[in-house]
């Protein structure tokens, strides 16, 4: 079926929130802090004494202290997340250059543009940008995404006192017996439960060969 990924689930549609278009852009901008070196330390475990210590950074070609370059791509992952494809937007596949450092204090702009949307699956491509607020550009290159459909499953559970005798019920044993009822429970979808990427999926942005016009 046209515009239906069949290995997701058949009546949900590739862009049910709307495809983004070539050439709509969405920004996000921070301030980078010591404390953002802190933190990717903790998550990542990088203690690059040029994060760290000053005298060794005045020694490097950078002469300050510089945050890690997870630091600064990050802005890029939240601007696919939040704004441009959107919620439900993870990465595939990246292709970044670092052209300058990013130091604390920084102000950062990161930056998204669509410059190809696939029609069979909700894969899109970017070209993406950072900017410090003195317009450096501290990288850039393209980013390859796919934006997932987020499912909310309702499942009612039944109790001892309800069931489906209820019929049988006048109004006030029906009230009754609905106030004991659970509230539905709603659980997103999570990607592995889904297959996001079947296999030999990658990152290509060539659209597949229908099998039946091979025939």
């Amino acid at each position: 079926m046209v515009g239906v990924l069949n290995w997701l689930d058949p009546h949900v549609e590739i862009w049910p929130n709307g495809a983004p278009q070539v050439g709509d852009i969405a920004e996000m901008r921070r301030t980078v802090t010591a404390t953002d070196i802190e933190r990717f330390t903790e998550i990542s475990g990088d203690r690059n004494p040029l994060h760290y210590d000053l005298e060794a950074a005045r020694a490097s070609r950078f002469g300050v202290i510089v945050v890690q370059g997870g630091i600064t791509s990050a802005i890029l992952n939240a601007v696919v997340a939040e704004k441009c494809p959107g919620p439900g937007t993870v990465l595939l596949n990246v292709n970044w250059n670092f052209t300058a450092p990013v130091r604390p204090g920084d102000t950062i702009t990161g930056r998204v543009e669509v410059t190809e949307v696939r029609a069979d699956k909700p894969i899109t491509k970017l070209d993406t940008t950072v900017t410090r607020d003195d317009r450096t550009v501290v990288l850039e290159g393209t980013a390859v995404c796919y934006t997932m459909t987020t499912r909310l499953t309702e499942e009612p559970t039944m109790s001892a006192t309800t069931g489906p005798d209820d019929a049988g019920q006048d109004e006030s044993q029906r009230d009754q017996s609905d106030a004991e009822k659970p509230e539905y429970q709603e659980k997103p979808v999570a990607g592995a439960e889904i297959g996001i990427m079947p296999e030999g999926e990658g990152s290509s942005f060539e659209p597949e060969e229908d099998p039946e016009a091979q025939g």
